[in-house]
């Protein structure tokens, strides 16, 4: 019962700062938005929740909506705008393979005319198309991807990241990085996307339409889906907080002036410093040379003038 009263008590605690709307067909609840006052926005920028409640007809994208890599692949899942207009499921994605040698496992996506603001939680939420295996282990269908921003394009900052392993014999060490095939737990990749299962979706559960919040992934420490499938409210998707960045000069300066780049690297062509190897692939991951991107959204927006 534990889990269920989680996600009950979450979606309680959400739902008392939202309104919700009538569906004029069957007079039924269809849509919780937040109300004013709005969760506050850091000065000069502007929150998701207040431009569209104000302006839902508004075509001003809080997600990321320009890609710097070439199409490569039209018909496998090599078009970068499938990660530029929205979490649109499964088929509406950009994988990161080994398309060609000047892309080969890396997206870049940059917001054309804002900046990613650094406010208070999760900053910005990247969906891809990852969903549950076995609900009561945490087992995930899992394609890892390292995440860095960028304020200029050229000098990036890498979220931190730990890759726990697979203990196959329980003696409280990781097995052979170098050789195992990589975890299938979504607990066991800390920091990375690619990894939490994905519910958002702009046409059958969004914030505009259904009131889904993309910044609200749900309650992690409990087992399996239970909370997202219980809590209507919850996105899925891999969130990411800029405090979390290290305190370096070059990840000093985005928690105080945002990103406008991200850059998103298939796990096994990072290096694991732990091992000094590349990060291990998922075994049940249907496409082992990179993860399905959806779509990044950021929570927090600044005008670029």
């Amino acid at each position: 019962m534990k889990p269920f009263h989680g996600a009950l008590v979450a979606g309680l605690l959400f739902l008392a700062g939202c309104a919700t709307e009538q569906n004029p067909q069957n007079n039924e609840p269809s849509v919780a938005r937040y109300q004013p006052p709005y969760p506050a926005a850091p000065d000069g920028c502007e929150s998701f929740y207040q431009h569209y409640n104000e302006n839902p007809e508004s075509a001003v994208a809080y997600h990321a909506d320009q890609a710097l890599q070439p199409v490569s692949d039209l018909g496998n899942y090599g078009n970068p705008a499938m990660a530029t207009n929205g979490a649109n499921g499964t088929m509406d994605v950009y994988s990161l393979r080994n398309h060609d040698s000047d892309t080969s496992g890396v997206l870049i996506l940059r917001w054309s005319s804002h900046a990613v603001c650094n406010g208070e939680g999760v900053d910005f939420t990247l969906f891809e198309n990852g969903f549950f295996i076995s609900n009561s282990e945490g087992e995930s269908f899992i394609e890892p991807a390292a995440v860095e921003v960028s304020l200029d394009g050229s000098t990036w900052v890498p979220f931190p990241v730990d890759y726990k392993g697979i203990d196959s014999d329980n003696d409280g060490i990781s097995d052979d990085e170098t050789t195992d095939p990589g975890s299938s737990s979504w607990k066991d990749w800390n920091g990375f996307a690619g990894i939490f299962p994905t519910l958002y979706n702009e046409a059958t559960h969004s914030y505009l339409l259904h009131g889904a919040d993309p910044f609200f992934q749900g309650d992690r420490l409990s087992p399996g889906a239970v909370n997202l499938v219980t809590n209507l409210l919850a996105s899925g998707g891999d969130g990411f907080d800029l405090n979390s960045l290290p305190d370096t000069t070059d990840g000093t300066a985005i928690k105080t002036n945002g990103f406008r780049y991200i850059k998103l690297t298939r796990a096994n062509k990072v290096t694991n410093p732990d091992t000094s190897t590349a990060y291990p692939s998922v075994a049940n991951s249907t496409d082992q040379s990179g993860a399905d991107i959806d779509a990044v959204y950021a929570r927090y927006l600044k005008a670029i003038h």
